[in-house]
């Protein structure tokens, strides 16, 4: 009888915890849809709604079907604009690593020093939010509407922005290492020191509006002063148009052509006005 009273009590103080657990996620779910602008909390909840711990054995997920004690609850379709919560919201720092944001609305939202890495974000909408200094390392942003957006040194290497719409974005000094831009719209994008060594550029539009002042290696950035960077790179004078630099490129600097490079493209140049440091 003792027994069977404990096993009744601990079932009993499981049943209580995930009630308050199912209680604390509908919670969450009102405050971050509830319109608001500013610090309104919104960044809390929102990392309460992605977060996953008490995760089991794989052992126990396939006798009893119960991966983890409190799983992601998927963020598809949520409304963080400004438009929508009556001015910008605050999202500063917020941590939506593996966070489902497919199809979510984040246009205007403040998400500097965000982390979004290993994200789905496919289909969002990030027009004109400040992502500067985020991670968004190895995320899915494929057709995501980034018009306009801040994108000042934020880490992107390695995620996939296949037809995104980047057109007008600041990316400043940004990291689009091995990252995919194939179809995507830089149109009037303002591409200054930006890093995009063995990034895939196939199709990617560009045009006469779009500012270049880039740098990329076939690898890595060379840890080297500045003279040795000048000698391994091909520099763009500030008003020459980008299809004379390529032509000029492959004219007068054999050296820099690599089989990789896809057609028509280059993207191993540094156009500054002013030479980075080689901590830069």
């Amino acid at each position: 009888m003792g027994l069977i009273s404990l096993i009744f009590a601990a079932g009993l103080f499981i049943y209580e915890l995930r009630e308050r657990q199912e209680e604390r996620i509908a919670r969450s779910w009102q405050l971050a849809t509830t319109p608001a602008p500013g610090n309104s909390g919104k960044r809390e909840a929102l990392e309460y709604l992605n977060s996953q711990y008490g995760c089991f054995p794989d052992a126990i997920v396939y006798l009893f079907g119960l991966r983890c004690w409190k799983e992601r609850t998927p963020l598809q379709g949520i409304d963080m604009s400004a438009s929508a919560n009556g001015g910008q919201v605050f999202l500063q720092g917020v941590n939506l690593s593996g966070a489902n944001l497919e199809g979510a609305n984040l246009s205007g939202a403040n998400l500097v020093s965000a982390d979004l890495s290993k994200s789905n974000a496919n289909n969002a909408n990030l027009s004109g939010a400040d992502l500067s200094r985020a991670t968004i390392t190895w995320a899915h942003l494929r057709s995501a509407n980034l018009r306009g957006a801040t994108l000042a040194h934020t880490k992107l290497a390695f995620s996939d922005l296949s037809s995104a719409n980047l057109s007008q974005a600041k990316l400043i000094s940004a990291d689009l290492f091995s990252v995919s831009l194939w179809f995507a719209n830089l149109s009037g994008a303002h591409l200054q020191y930006v890093n995009l060594s063995d990034a895939s550029l196939s199709q990617t539009k560009f045009d006469e509006n779009t500012i270049f002042r880039i740098w990329a290696f076939r690898d890595q950035p060379p840890t080297a002063e500045t003279h040795e960077i000048v000698r391994l790179v091909a520099t763009r004078e500030r008003d020459e148009l980008w299809d004379t630099f390529h032509k000029r490129v492959y004219r007068d600097r054999p050296d820099l052509r690599w089989p990789s490079t896809p057609p028509g493209v280059t993207v191993h140049s540094l156009v500054p006005e002013t030479l980075p440091s080689a901590s830069d």
